[in-house]
């Protein structure tokens, strides 16, 4: 089956998370994506970027609200998907997996908030238009990863190239520290993050995104840095900052399959 997952092409796994999200739409349903399949559907220009440098995904991952559940589960049992009913007790509700056998390809269906490192609550902005969450959970889903992968980094990169984390503009700035200056652990994750962003921009790591691409990139992710630095914090990020490192920060993420 593996096998199969690998041979997928985007234009396959493009049009299967579309045609899910239309399907749902039609049926009042809300069913958005996340994760680097959203970040490319974002734009086409960052469809043909992120094509150029890292290959189609092998699964997708949506978010839904908690009263969408089960018209999601019988939406995808009609298109062939096979619930993991191992997952379906152990997260009682929280996040769902599905397999569709012919092809191989997995969907992984949070429900109201995305779990991982850290938490990204997504409230009432889940219904907001499109296939996908909005730009700034797309960008904060990609900082708050601890350990972020080669990938990640081009998802990151490319996100900052195109867009300006700024008052009013692609990146709405409020949007972006509001869940940091009241969470130290995440605002930790994420400039430390950062820092990795500036140095894989410095190092050339985004040569091939064009001619002055790394700088583009470093300069708008040092501009995010100090709006972070800047911003009040809460009291409850206060003492938190004064534990520091000496405490783990950040949720643990078991790998599906190993959990499962």
């Amino acid at each position: 089956m593996g096998d199969s997952v690998a041979r997928l092409s985007w234009d396959t796994v493009r049009a299967e998370a579309i045609s899910l999200a239309e399907a749902a739409a039609a049926r009042r349903l809300v069913l958005r994506l996340v994760g680097s399949t959203a970040i490319r559907l974002s734009s086409t220009e960052a469809e043909r970027l992120i094509g150029e440098l890292r290959p189609p995904p092998k699964d997708l991952d949506f978010i839904c609200r908690a009263r969408d559940r089960g018209g999601l589960r019988a939406l995808f049992a009609e298109r062939g998907y096979v619930v993991d009913r191992n997952m379906l007790v152990a997260m009682e509700g929280a996040r769902y997996a599905f397999q569709k056998s012919e092809s191989g390809l997995k969907i992984d269906l949070f429900v109201d908030r995305l779990e991982f490192c850290h938490t990204i609550a997504l409230g009432d902005r889940l219904e907001r238009p499109g296939v996908a969450i909005p730009l700034e959970e797309l960008l904060l889903h990609k900082l708050q990863i601890v350990a972020p992968t080669k990938g990640d980094l081009v998802d990151l990169g490319v996100l900052f190239y195109l867009h300006e984390p700024a008052a009013g503009a692609s990146f709405e700035l409020a949007r972006l520290i509001e869940p940091l200056a009241g969470d130290w652990g995440f605002c930790h994750t994420v400039e430390s993050n950062l820092a990795k962003l500036v140095r894989h921009a410095e190092e050339g790591g985004y040569a091939t995104l064009g001619e002055g691409a790394g700088a583009r990139i470093a300069a708008r992710v040092r501009a995010l840095e100090v709006a972070i630095a800047a911003a009040p914090k809460s009291m409850r990020w206060k003492l938190r900052a004064r534990i520091g490192e000496r405490m783990q920060w950040w949720q643990d993420v078991d790998d599906r399959e190993g959990t499962y």
